[in-house]
């Protein structure tokens, strides 16, 4: 059994993972939020729950009310205020120089989404909130692979199904 890279030893793994998929324009949003869930434990706190709840209590009402922008914003700010919490310079610095790339991933995997879809979306973000703030981090960190490899999926079918262009 190996054991567990010591977090700057994963830290320089995930970097380096990153500046080669930003080089090579292939990204997977996925190496940041799996490296941040574990950079949580320890780090997160009442304060933070209580406005990441804020978040997420907006997200539903844009959902409910169908306005996607909304939802896109919101979603955004959610991932980007937990990795904030890590408190991680270098997650900070490759997360600012991916912001377009994330910014588009988070916005092509919502586009798809009809009302109920979209609700559904943003409820999905409340159970990532309720596992992450219940301690359970093996959870959390299946919740949020599940979470992303969705939205990963709903790209590409929405790619599958569009038109070609002429």
């Amino acid at each position: 059994m190996t054991e567990p890279l010591p977090d700057h030893g994963l830290a320089d793994a995930v970097a380096d993972r990153l500046r080669a998929d930003i080089q090579s324009g292939v990204y997977s949003p996925g190496d940041l939020e799996q490296f941040a869930m574990r950079r949580l434990r320890g780090r997160f706190t009442p304060a933070a729950r209580d406005e990441l709840q804020e978040i997420v209590d907006g997200m539903i009402r844009a959902a409910e009310q169908h306005d996607l922008a909304m939802v896109h914003k919101l979603d955004q700010e959610f991932h980007e205020y937990l990795w904030r919490l890590t408190d991680h310079a270098l997650l900070m610095e490759v997360a600012g120089q991916l912001r377009s790339r994330v910014s588009h991933f988070y916005r092509a995997a919502a586009a798809p989404l009809g009302p109920d879809g979209l609700r559904r979306h943003a409820e999905t973000h409340q159970e990532l909130l309720d596992l992450i703030a219940s301690g359970d981090w093996r959870a959390a960190e299946m919740a949020m692979q599940k979470h992303i490899q969705a939205a990963a999926q709903r790209i590409a079918d929405a790619r599958l199904t569009r038109p070609e262009e002429v």
